[in-house]
């Protein structure tokens, strides 16, 4: 299943379990949905905001006829995700979609009541304490998480495989992102582990992309490495053709 659909039905799941009506058939009341991002981007030019989109349409829900969603995006600016999120609980949202470890828990900390649906989280939820169990979250909070972290050593393993030269690590992360604490560690323990010397660079929007390169252009890195996260994500292509 595509994840914007996955995420339409938990959506949809979300309003049945809360008291309101959703079957086969598209409502006759308009209900509202919250949407909640942390990119630098315009919501509706934002790709994950685009798939919760073709997965509400596929399952015959379309924004301005019989549901409404209300977007807001901190635009890279984290710290702004507490004033939005408190936003839709004012708004009366049935539902809040969060995009982005930051947003689920900005999210968390402004209802205990409206059910929130998490999607883009890449940590464990139980670890990251989002959640108590995953078999069972805590009341008003479930979705879906990609427990990626983890992995860091098998990837860091793959690249060494590949070039087996590489020593300079540079490692973009977003300090202002909670999830990306998790990144750095994993990566700071499994690279010397591998010969390797790990270079964290802070990157938490596009000005600070444009300094890190000028930063290691004098002394170009042998791989560089990007945490997860919105913010980066949105960078990726640049990351690609600067590096």
């Amino acid at each position: 299943m595509r994840r914007g659909v996955y995420c339409a039905c938990a959506v949809l799941t979300a309003l049945l379990f809360s008291g309101i009506t959703a079957d086969a058939q598209p409502p006759t009341k308009s209900f509202r949905i919250g949407w909640l991002g942390s990119d630098d981007v315009a919501p509706k030019a934002d790709s994950a905001t685009k798939d919760f989109d073709q997965g509400l349409r596929d399952l015959r829900y379309v924004d301005g006829q019989n549901i409404t969603v209300v977007y807001r995006a901190a635009e890279g600016k984290l710290e702004k995700l507490t004033e939005l999120s408190t936003d839709l609980v004012k708004q009366r949202v049935d539902v809040i979609v969060t995009s982005g470890v930051p947003a689920a828990f900005a999210a968390k900390r402004a209802t205990s009541s409206i059910p929130i649906i998490v999607t883009e989280f890449g940590l464990d939820p139980v670890k990251a304490r989002l959640v108590d169990t995953l078999n069972r979250p805590e009341a008003n909070v479930t979705g879906l998480a990609t427990i990626s972290e983890e992995l860091w050593p098998k990837r860091l393993g793959l690249l060494k495989e590949i070039v087996p030269t590489v020593v300079r690590l540079v490692v973009f992360w977003n300090p202002t992102n909670p999830g990306n604490s998790s990144c750095i560690q994993e990566i700071g323990v499994a690279a010397p582990a591998m010969g390797m010397r790990m270079m964290p660079i802070e990157v938490s929007d596009a000005k600070l992309l444009d300094a890190a390169f000028g930063k290691i252009a004098a002394e170009p890195p042998d791989a560089i490495a990007i945490c997860w996260d919105n913010v980066s994500l949105r960078l990726r292509s640049r990351s690609a053709t600067s590096g």
